[in-house]
Parts: C-alpha cells; structure tokens; sequence
C-alpha cells in the first residue's frame, strides 16, 4: 500500500512487487506524471514512513540499477545505464577554431593556452617565422614572417570561449613610444 498525508510525505508497505507497479502507484498517490522507460525492471520490498517523494522514489529506484531526472512537471525514469549514454551524447563536442595572431608569435600563445585547454583539447601553432635571408638565387627569400602566426585549438565550446577571451587580452598592440628631434647643422662665419 503506498498512501500520502496532508503534509505531502509518504507511507509505503510493499513486499515483491514489480517496479513498474510501484512507479504508477505513486504516481496516482502523488499526482505526479512518472514517465518510466521499457528498460526499467525489477522488484521492489520496502517499508518507507514519512518520506518525501523523491526519497520514496530513490530508495525504489537505487536497488534496482535507475534513477530519475525531472523536466517540468515530468518525472523520467531510466535505468543507470541509459542515463550514463545520455550523459555521453550530451556532452559537448569538441569545436576546431583557428585564431590569427597580430603581435604575439604562436609559440608564445601556445605556453600561455595550454593550461587553460588542459586535456580536453589540443593546440597547433603555425611554423616559426623564417630568420634572416640566404645569399644564395635558391633560398633568396621567403614569405615566412612573424605576422602570419596563427593558432588551431580543438576544445568543447566553454573552452574556446575562455581561449578567444585569453587572446583578446594578450594579443594587443605594445605600447610604443614616439621621440621627435630636430636635427640643426649651424656653420659658423664672421657674419
């Protein structure tokens, strides 16, 4: 017998009974819309006084391999393991994104994002920019230079997130500092 008092707690005697009857049971006690997957089995024996309903509901669930979430006025009963492949799909998928850089070169960027990336993403930078200039008709240039840096980072979208706020504040213009002179040449005569 499953039975509810005015202050909303519950009572419940049960010995044996399948899983899926004491979910409707309360349910209808409870005025409240339990949705149980197919999946959802088992037995249930317990003897429960002046407990909540989700507490009724765990100490029903919990030996018998489920849990349940709730969504709006729904109650979802699952098995621990439907809600486990549940968690997996929802997770968030790592995004690949490619940042330019304008002033810090991609190596550096990298040392400073690795913390934040950690283990859920990875970071690729751009080769280092050429140094110097050969002689020589083969090698006699290149278009390698500092300005092209670029950053690849694969990472769920919170970590992006934090990545692009990272670079905003690091990647910026360094303060210059501007000189002027006047240079006088005065050659000195009688007059």
């Amino acid at each position: 017998a499953v039975a509810m008092n005015d202050g909303g707690r519950i009572e419940m005697h049960l010995t044996n009974i399948p899983l899926p009857a004491v979910l409707e049971l309360l349910s209808l006690e409870s005025r409240r819309n339990i949705i149980a997957s197919p999946k959802v089995t088992g037995t249930v024996t317990a003897n429960l006084y002046d407990v909540t309903f989700e507490e009724a509901l765990e100490a029903v669930l919990i030996p018998n391999q489920a849990s349940f979430r709730k969504a709006g006025n729904f109650v979802y009963v699952y098995t621990l393991e439907e809600l486990r492949l549940m968690a997996d799909a929802s997770a968030e998928r790592p995004i690949t994104r490619v940042f330019q850089l304008n002033y810090i070169n991609a190596a550096d960027a990298q040392q400073y994002l690795s913390p934040i990336v950690g283990k859920s993403g990875e970071i690729s930078v751009s080769p280092p920019a050429d140094t110097g200039l050969g002689s020589d008709a083969d090698q006699g240039g290149g278009n390698s230079s500092a300005i092209n840096d670029f950053i690849i980072v694969t990472a769920p979208p919170a970590v992006l997130q934090d990545v692009d706020r990272v670079l905003r504040e690091i990647d910026r213009r360094p303060r210059q500092v501007l000189i002027e002179a006047t240079i006088l040449r005065a050659e000195l005569t009688d007059d």
